[in-house]
């Protein structure tokens, strides 16, 4: 197709009904134009169809299990300290070009939000992993220094994630801090092992084994690479649903060598939004 000067330099003040330049291609671009979006629009294929679609997913009211203590099949949030954000993921952030597993990068989100398919979860117990006695009538509540699994709710859809670590690597590390890679995986491994541990450094043996309590803040400790969940303000991911955090495994001290802001998560069992 050609196009006249004043076309090259986005000139608009002519169209084809002035019947000067190449104004017959321009009629048929159009009318291609036209047949592409209402098959599209017949097809549901429409961007603004689809995101709709994907808001009404991710976005669906969830409800959380209340208590004073967690137990497994609770649905709970996670809230990180530093960004205020809640743990989250997006179902179009596919970052498993590298891998033969679907993989959805995790981020916190904004922290006055509704509890919703995707920043819930269910918490899982892992068998026969046990580190020490559990008493018969707290068998059901994660303790600290119990193994778990994090998993989404099964409103999202047919398919369920995992949350996820791995140690970085050439072809492994979170896009934007390049730090050990966390996100939500469709295969369940040891990699998606976690372990929940006293805030207080030289409280943990002490509390070990003692159940949960979702008022106070936590580390939470990746069972395969020893590193604690993280997200730090300043690495920041877009996605459609705005600015937010990204999330990776890395355990950050300060100089009297106890865990940053950034590895403190709460677990959140009461909606922040009624």
């Amino acid at each position: 197709m050609q196009y006249t000067p004043q076309q090259m330099q986005g000139y608009q003040g002519f169209n084809p009904k002035c019947r000067i330049g190449n104004w017959s291609e321009d009629v048929a671009l159009q009318e291609a134009k036209m047949e592409q979006y209402f098959r599209a629009k017949n097809s549901g294929n429409l961007i603004s169809e689809k995101i709709s679609r994907k808001m009404n997913v991710h976005l669906q009211k969830c409800k959380l299990s209340s208590g004073d203590v967690i137990q497994f099949g609770d649905i709970v949030m996670l809230q990180n300290k530093d960004t205020l954000g809640y743990l989250s993921f997006d179902l179009d952030d596919d970052v498993s070009e590298h891998s033969h597993k679907k993989k959805y990068g995790a981020t916190t989100g904004h922290s006055d939000v509704n509890a919703v398919n995707r920043n819930c979860y269910v918490i899982h117990r892992v068998k026969s992993q046990d580190l020490f006695v559990i008493p018969k009538e707290e068998e059901n509540y994660l303790h600290y220094g119990q193994p778990f699994t994090l998993r989404t709710v099964d409103d999202l859809g047919d398919e369920t994630l995992f949350l996820t670590s791995e140690a970085k690597s050439t072809t492994t590390f979170s896009p934007v801090s390049c730090q050990n890679e966390v996100y939500f995986s469709n295969k369940y491994t040891y990699a998606s092992q976690f372990i929940v541990d006293h805030l207080t450094k030289r409280m943990r043996l002490e509390y070990e084994g003692d159940p949960v309590n979702p008022r106070c803040g936590v580390v939470i400790r990746h069972m395969q690479t020893n590193q604690f969940l993280s997200s730090e303000t300043k690495f920041i991911k877009n996605n459609d649903f705005g600015k937010e955090y990204e999330v990776c495994g890395k355990t950050n001290l300060d100089m009297h060598k106890k865990e940053k802001s950034t590895n403190v998560w709460s677990f959140v069992n009461t909606s922040p939004k009624n």
